[in-house]
């Protein structure tokens, strides 16, 4: 992930919101889809352009196109609107880039919270997923109320260093499922 670090309060947003992958994902498709969109629009408009100023040009001796005002508006027209569609472009895949971003730091939480262990992720499951009292989840789960938010605290903490750490995803996918967390050994200098 490289300098990319996480916070608590990503971290919580993450956790508070179970659907929000398939709400990017609709987000990414959506703007896709008006890439798409533009394209068709600026081939039309280009076709519309380029008929009008071939009827509307009328040849010299030197067969040659005039060169009036008209053919001219009409090709200042097409450079203004190729720039304007240019634009548009950059923003919707600027918006795309940052869609597609927010996907990745969305899986990457997921493995994270996947490596956490069993009660761990139960009690962040109940306390942001489903958001049951605090005095719900100890009655059910036979915590104290000081165990549960060392709980919590601790879950959010191994959650950032492992997203932040320079595991890559498959290394956190293979750490799933798993009761400890073991961080991958550096390799020795030689």
């Amino acid at each position: 992930m490289g300098e990319i670090t996480i916070g608590t309060k990503e971290v919580q947003d993450y956790l508070s919101n179970p659907n929000y992958m398939e709400q990017l994902q609709e987000q990414s498709l959506e703007v896709r889809r008006q890439i798409v969109e533009l394209d068709v629009q600026h081939s039309g408009i280009v076709a519309e352009i380029v008929t009008t100023s071939q009827v509307g040009i009328s040849y010299d001796d030197n067969a040659g196109g005039s060169q009036n005002g008209r053919k001219r508006d009409l090709s200042d027209v097409l450079d203004v609107t190729k720039r304007m569609i240019e634009e548009h472009r950059k923003e919707y895949y600027w918006k795309y880039q940052t869609i597609l971003h927010q996907i990745e730091t969305c899986h990457r939480l997921s493995l994270v919270y996947d490596t956490l262990d069993a009660v761990t992720r139960e009690v962040l499951n109940r306390l942001y997923k489903k958001k049951e009292t605090w005095e719900c989840i100890e009655y059910e789960l036979q915590l104290s109320h000081r165990k549960l938010l060392n709980i919590r605290r601790k879950a959010i903490e191994d959650m950032q260093y492992r997203y932040n750490s320079k595991m890559t995803n498959l290394q956190l996918a293979k750490q799933c499922d798993q009761a400890v967390f073991t961080p991958p050994k550096s390799p020795k200098k030689v």
